[in-house]
């Protein structure tokens, strides 16, 4: 299988997609076909990975975010507002909600629609204290 042969780190898979990084390049490999897809470059390695529901697109991010979309291939999304992404979820078809990173002065919640592109601030969210990788958010 292309995921062994490549040594990806998983990020989110379904049962027919896997998305995955070997160092700081992103795939999208479909299982059933044994092909892989070069998503893109993410600088410091991805810190997170969100295939949709119905597998029309995905997401992966960090320093930056990268869209794929199955019509119309990948697209990176860079700015301010959405630097340092720390994790992801998907709120409906179309619309994800990301988490900048909460120890910083930026931190806050995002949401992102797939379709048009829109960005919206949902509200702050910053964490005090040491670094966990356990808060609900």
């Amino acid at each position: 299988m292309i995921q062994s042969k490549m040594n990806l780190r998983i990020l989110d898979e379904t049962e027919d997609l896997l998305l995955g990084y070997e160092y700081e390049e992103v795939y999208l490999v479909d299982k059933k076909k044994n092909e892989s897809l070069y998503i893109g470059y993410l600088p410091g390695d991805p810190s997170f990975g969100l295939i949709s529901k119905t597998g029309d697109w995905c997401l992966a991010g960090g320093i930056w975010c990268i869209l794929w979309k199955k019509d119309t291939g990948a697209l990176e999304i860079n700015g301010p507002e959405l630097c340092w992404v720390e994790k992801v979820r998907q709120v409906s078809h179309t619309r994800v909600e990301l988490l900048i990173d909460p120890w910083s002065a930026s931190g806050a919640i995002w949401q992102l629609d797939m379709d048009t592109m829109k960005k919206q601030k949902l509200r702050d969210y910053r964490l005090d204290g040491e670094y966990t990788e356990d808060y609900q958010w």
